[in-house]
């Protein structure tokens, strides 16, 4: 019953199988940019919070705008949707 385990075959099937497994653990899922998690913070959250970057302090009020032609960067999406400029 159990002599096809005793096998070259077997061996080297099962080799292979081991080592493959091996590389699919070992390689990243995801390479550069696409590693990073972008999330804006949430509308509310900015228009209560001061921000200090470098030696500035910067209170952010969100407003909508029309979009340029050139130029627009795209929303931030998070689980719940899209998020960004424009909504409140």
């Amino acid at each position: 019953m159990f002599e096809v385990l005793k096998t070259e075959k077997f061996a080297l099937v099962f080799s292979f199988i081991i080592g493959f497994a091996l590389v699919a653990i070992a390689v990243p899922v995801c390479r550069g940019e696409e590693c990073f998690v972008k999330k804006a913070p949430l509308v509310s959250e900015m228009k209560k919070t001061t921000y200090k970057l470098g030696s500035k302090c910067y209170q952010f009020r969100p407003e909508t705008v029309d979009c340029p032609a050139k130029g627009a960067i795209e929303a931030f999406r998070s689980a719940g949707g899209a998020a960004g400029a424009g909504h409140a």
